[in-house]
């Protein structure tokens, strides 16, 4: 599946003065103590434009931001509030999101890759043109979504909920879906392997007997 990819502008910019009171743009940032330094107390800010590499924004709990046409790589955004805020054109790559709140958010446009997101909440998300590949996302809620074109690869999604969340069309087949709570409803056109499909008996009560 093709998305569109961030647009990262190649010029070089002093950061201390390519940003304003609430957006950070056309810059690499690399440095964490210079991260810290832009930040300072403004705690909702928004990246347009940015490669973002090695910054823990963890230590920032109480920091809000919308993400465009920027690159996260190593970076740590657990734990973070991004409730109703907005990723697009974004590739995060090797990022930690343990517990990250993003319900209610937009993401649009990405490409999520080697990541650790555990306990991440995406209730009501609008998640569409997104390429999940190879990230840990164990006992996170994926409810009340309507998924736009989605593709996924050896993805762990054990024991993660997707409550009223048509999953039609959507393979899994490559991924880890042990516990998955899911409506069966929900169920019609999803795509599995075999041992998947003979798993997911278990929601509708049937045993399956050995010879």
């Amino acid at each position: 599946m093709k998305i569109i990819l961030p647009i990262i502008n190649d010029n070089q910019i002093d950061l201390e003065n390519d940003y304003n009171d609430d957006e950070i743009y056309n810059r690499k940032i690399i440095d964490q103590d210079v991260f810290n330094k832009v930040i300072k107390n403004n705690f909702k800010i928004s990246f347009d434009n940015c490669y973002i590499k090695n910054i823990s924004f963890s230590d920032f709990e109480n920091l809000y931001f919308d993400a465009i046409d920027c690159i996260f790589l190593n970076c740590d955004l657990s734990n973070l509030d991004l409730s109703s805020k907005s990723f697009h054109r974004c590739i995060i790559d090797n990022c930690k999101l343990v517990g990250t709140d993003l319900s209610n958010s937009s993401i649009i446009d990405v490409k999520i890759i080697n990541s650790t997101l555990r306990y991440s909440n995406y209730n009501k998300a609008n998640i569409k043109n997104v390429i999940l590949d190879d990230n840990d996302f164990y006992e996170s809620s994926f409810s009340n979504i309507k998924f736009g074109p989605i593709s996924l690869s050896k993805n762990n999604f054990t024991r993660c909920e997707f409550i009223d969340t048509k999953l039609d069309k959507i393979d899994f087949s490559s991924s880890n879906i042990d516990g998955i709570v899911v409506s069966i409803s929900d169920l019609k056109g999803m795509i599995v392997n075999y041992e998947q499909a003979v798993e997911l008996t278990s929601l509708l009560g049937i045993k399956i007997k050995k010879d």
